[in-house]
Protein backbone atom coordinates (compact mmCIF):
# COMPACT_ATOMS: atom_id res chain seq x y z
CA UNK A 1 0.00 0.00 0.00
CA UNK A 2 1.27 3.92 -0.61
CA UNK A 3 0.90 6.73 1.45
CA UNK A 4 1.22 10.48 1.97
CA UNK A 5 1.75 12.62 4.31
CA UNK A 6 0.47 16.32 4.00
CA UNK A 7 0.57 18.57 6.51
CA UNK A 8 -1.25 21.58 6.71
CA UNK A 9 -0.54 24.79 8.24
CA UNK A 10 -2.88 26.08 11.29
CA UNK A 11 -4.42 29.23 8.83
CA UNK A 12 -3.40 27.41 5.69
CA UNK A 13 -5.36 25.39 3.27
CA UNK A 14 -4.12 22.69 1.00
CA UNK A 15 -5.34 20.82 -2.36
CA UNK A 16 -3.70 17.95 -2.99
CA UNK A 17 -4.46 15.81 -5.91
CA UNK A 18 -2.87 12.08 -5.02
CA UNK A 19 -3.55 9.59 -7.97
CA UNK A 20 -1.80 6.67 -6.56
CA UNK A 21 -1.15 3.63 -9.03
CA UNK A 22 -0.22 0.07 -7.41
CA UNK A 23 3.21 -0.68 -9.02
CA UNK A 24 4.68 -3.96 -10.03
CA UNK A 25 8.11 -3.67 -10.66
CA UNK A 26 9.28 -7.34 -9.78
CA UNK A 27 8.05 -9.62 -12.92
CA UNK A 28 6.49 -13.03 -12.07
CA UNK A 29 5.41 -14.32 -14.87
CA UNK A 30 5.41 -14.09 -18.32
CA UNK A 31 2.82 -15.19 -20.96
CA UNK A 32 1.62 -15.20 -24.67
CA UNK A 33 -0.83 -15.26 -26.52
CA UNK A 34 -0.60 -18.35 -28.59
CA UNK A 35 1.56 -21.24 -27.84
CA UNK A 36 1.70 -22.31 -31.23
CA UNK A 37 0.91 -19.94 -34.31
CA UNK A 38 0.87 -21.51 -37.92
CA UNK A 39 1.40 -18.86 -41.15
CA UNK A 40 2.14 -19.69 -44.35
CA UNK A 41 5.26 -18.88 -46.03
CA UNK A 42 5.73 -15.06 -47.16
CA UNK A 43 3.56 -13.96 -44.33
CA UNK A 44 3.07 -12.42 -40.99
CA UNK A 45 1.04 -13.18 -37.86
CA UNK A 46 1.20 -11.43 -34.14
CA UNK A 47 2.13 -12.84 -30.73
CA UNK A 48 1.41 -10.80 -27.44
CA UNK A 49 3.29 -11.39 -24.58
CA UNK A 50 2.33 -10.21 -21.24
CA UNK A 51 4.52 -9.84 -17.87
CA UNK A 52 3.14 -9.88 -14.66
CA UNK A 53 3.76 -8.97 -10.82
CA UNK A 54 2.80 -10.62 -7.60
CA UNK A 55 -1.24 -10.67 -8.09
CA UNK A 56 -1.14 -10.24 -11.92
CA UNK A 57 -0.25 -6.57 -11.83
CA UNK A 58 0.87 -5.14 -15.50
CA UNK A 59 4.97 -4.92 -15.12
CA UNK A 60 5.30 -2.01 -17.23
CA UNK A 61 8.43 -0.32 -19.11
CA UNK A 62 10.12 -4.00 -18.75
CA UNK A 63 12.40 -5.33 -22.06
CA UNK A 64 11.32 -8.26 -23.74
CA UNK A 65 13.65 -9.91 -26.15
CA UNK A 66 12.89 -12.48 -28.71
CA UNK A 67 15.03 -14.54 -30.38
CA UNK A 68 14.19 -17.30 -33.34
CA UNK A 69 16.05 -20.97 -33.35
CA UNK A 70 15.97 -20.81 -37.13
CA UNK A 71 15.93 -17.99 -39.24
CA UNK A 72 15.87 -19.07 -42.37
CA UNK A 73 12.30 -20.73 -41.19
CA UNK A 74 10.95 -17.75 -39.22
CA UNK A 75 11.89 -14.66 -38.43
CA UNK A 76 10.45 -12.17 -35.25
CA UNK A 77 10.43 -8.66 -35.02
CA UNK A 78 11.54 -6.45 -33.08
CA UNK A 79 14.10 -8.51 -31.36
CA UNK A 80 13.31 -6.08 -28.39
CA UNK A 81 9.89 -4.19 -26.74
CA UNK A 82 9.46 -2.85 -23.82
CA UNK A 83 5.90 -3.61 -22.29
CA UNK A 84 3.63 -1.01 -22.26
CA UNK A 85 0.95 0.19 -19.66
CA UNK A 86 -0.09 -3.07 -19.49
CA UNK A 87 2.37 -4.82 -19.21
CA UNK A 88 2.08 -6.08 -23.11
CA UNK A 89 4.69 -6.36 -25.96
CA UNK A 90 3.65 -7.48 -29.41
CA UNK A 91 6.10 -9.03 -31.95
CA UNK A 92 5.92 -9.75 -35.62
CA UNK A 93 6.44 -13.82 -36.52
CA UNK A 94 7.22 -13.61 -40.42
CA UNK A 95 6.91 -17.61 -42.03
CA UNK A 96 10.60 -17.48 -44.58
CA UNK A 97 10.17 -21.24 -45.78
CA UNK A 98 8.32 -24.36 -45.10
CA UNK A 99 9.11 -25.71 -41.38
CA UNK A 100 8.93 -25.38 -38.08
CA UNK A 101 11.08 -23.09 -35.41
CA UNK A 102 10.76 -22.14 -31.67
CA UNK A 103 10.60 -18.40 -30.86
CA UNK A 104 11.76 -17.64 -27.39
CA UNK A 105 10.83 -14.14 -25.58
CA UNK A 106 12.82 -13.59 -22.41
CA UNK A 107 11.88 -10.84 -20.15
CA UNK A 108 15.20 -9.11 -19.10
CA UNK A 109 14.92 -8.30 -15.43
CA UNK A 110 13.89 -12.23 -13.60
CA UNK A 111 15.46 -13.79 -16.17
CA UNK A 112 11.80 -15.11 -17.22
CA UNK A 113 10.68 -16.92 -20.50
CA UNK A 114 7.95 -18.25 -22.57
CA UNK A 115 8.23 -20.10 -26.35
CA UNK A 116 5.85 -19.83 -29.32
CA UNK A 117 6.31 -23.17 -32.04
CA UNK A 118 5.84 -21.74 -34.93
CA UNK A 119 4.61 -24.26 -38.26
CA UNK A 120 4.99 -22.11 -41.52
CA UNK A 121 3.36 -23.28 -44.27
CA UNK A 122 3.39 -23.62 -48.21
CA UNK A 123 1.03 -20.32 -49.18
Amino acid sequence: SSSQTVIVPTRGAVVGDFNLTPSCGVATAITSSSSTVTVAKGNSTTVTVTVTGANGCAVVGDTVKATSNNTSISTVSPSKVKTDANGQATFTITGNKKGSAKITFRESTANLKTKVQVKVTKK
